[in-house]
């Protein structure tokens, strides 16, 4: 006779210890349960882990934070303040000398949104940051296309009176992000001389820009007090940094991302090491504050 099975091994030892077995599968059960309710339902498990105190307030940390669903906005209006659309486009993206966001600029574009899922969802999704709080903004590319859609016209058709023949250069925003974003182009930098890539900084439109919704209609306005959460925001990319960090399969993802936008070949023993850098100097930064 031949060796028994590893299933007929598994199967008489089963018999013979049933309450390990069942311990045993009720741990499976427990464990595969949690996970689905971390993958499907993270909002309310961190929801639920912030009700408990000590280490299942850590865990909460671990998850995104529970967020506004998007509204569904058909159509959108800034009020007028006598100036024209490219003005105030260029207000809204202009920079001015920031690096805000604790990442390189591509990065910020390849990231994914902290969510524990099996398919790309981009950090930078138009109604993501919608749920953060920021102002949906047309892309540069064709900005006078899409400017209608997204509630900019004319004021003033001569500018302002102040300057009525003042027209700005259209400001970079190619990737069509929210009002108050602004690409900081790179350059070296002064303490150390190195070399460093186009940053991605805020503006004062970020937190100087507000809106109303009322019956599926956007009324913005500048000067207002805008809705953005900036600490849910920096979180947000330091999870998406630590997840991108963990889980293989989504570091695989982001490289390849980068790879698409840069054009080019990076080097992932690199990036992973820039990644756990940037991660360290996040935490540090929350830390900072919150010992303040």
């Amino acid at each position: 006779m031949g060796r028994p099975s590893f299933g007929s091994r598994l199967y008489s030892w089963a018999l013979r210890w049933p309450h390990i077995t069942s311990l045993l599968l009720a741990m499976v059960v427990v464990v595969a349960v949690a996970a689905g309710l971390v993958y499907f339902a993270p909002e309310k498990v961190r929801d639920a882990a912030l009700e408990i105190k000590n280490d299942a307030n850590l865990v909460a940390q671990l998850l995104p934070a529970t967020l506004p669903e998007p509204s569904k906005i058909q159509s959108a209006y800034w009020l007028p303040q006598n100036w024209t659309s490219g003005q105030r486009y260029w207000f809204h993206h202009i920079s001015q000398g920031t690096a805000t966001i604790p990442v390189p600029y591509q990065w910020f574009l390849a990231l994914e949104r902290p969510e524990l899922s099996f398919s790309y969802t981009k950090l930078t999704d138009e109604n993501y940051l919608r749920r953060l709080g920021f102002i949906p903004s047309p892309g540069s590319k064709d900005f006078a296309g899409h400017a209608p859609a997204y509630g900019y016209h004319e004021d003033a058709q001569n500018g302002d009176t102040a300057n009525p023949g003042w027209s700005p250069s259209p400001p970079e925003n190619p990737n069509a992000l929210p009002v108050g974003f602004a690409i900081l182009k790179g350059g070296i930098d002064p303490t150390t001389g190195a070399p460093y890539d186009d940053q991605i900084g805020l503006t004062c439109a970020a937190c100087h820009t507000g809106h109303l919704e009322y019956k599926n209609v956007s009324i913005r306005f500048d000067g207002g007090p805008a809705m953005v959460n900036l600490g849910e925001v920096e979180r947000a990319i330091g999870l998406s940094i630590g997840y991108t960090l963990i889980l293989p399969w989504r570091f695989e993802r982001f490289a390849s991302k980068l790879e698409q936008i840069k054009g080019q070949s990076v080097d992932r023993k690199q990036l992973r090491s820039d990644l756990e850098l940037a991660l360290q100097k996040t935490r540090t930064k929350r830390q900072r504050r919150t010992d303040f």
